[in-house]
């Protein structure tokens, strides 16, 4: 559409959108790329450090940690999901890649609200 609008002259310039050159530098890469992962050995020092933190941002991360979901499916978790007496979580289809409801063991320890 804008390679039309630029040969037709209602626009001149770059393509804003282009990815080569420009949004590559912006945006996380389209091919599954993403970032390194941490060695398992270094996990538990990450977790004590996330533990000193009282961000919301820590607490999101050490239950990605802990349960390996994935960032979407923690960050639109509600309470009714966690049913605190049989210790499970409960993500919905709709929030997963796969499309079935999927339950997720929790520690005790981690209960605790």
């Amino acid at each position: 559409m804008l390679g039309w609008a630029t040969v037709h002259h209602y626009r001149s310039g770059d393509n804003p959108a282009r990815w080569q050159g420009h949004l590559e530098h912006a945006l996380r890469p389209v091919n599954g790329e993403y970032h390194a992962a941490i060695p398992f050995a270094e996990v538990p020092s990450l977790v004590a450090k996330l533990r000193q933190s009282t961000s919301i941002q820590a607490r999101a991360l050490e239950y990605i940690i802990l349960t390996a979901a994935r960032l979407n499916e923690v960050r639109e978790a509600t309470w009714s999901e966690v049913n605190f007496e049989a210790k499970t979580w409960t993500v919905p289809a709709s929030r997963m890649k796969a499309g079935k409801e999927h339950r997720v063991p929790l520690a005790s320890s981690r209960l605790s609200v």
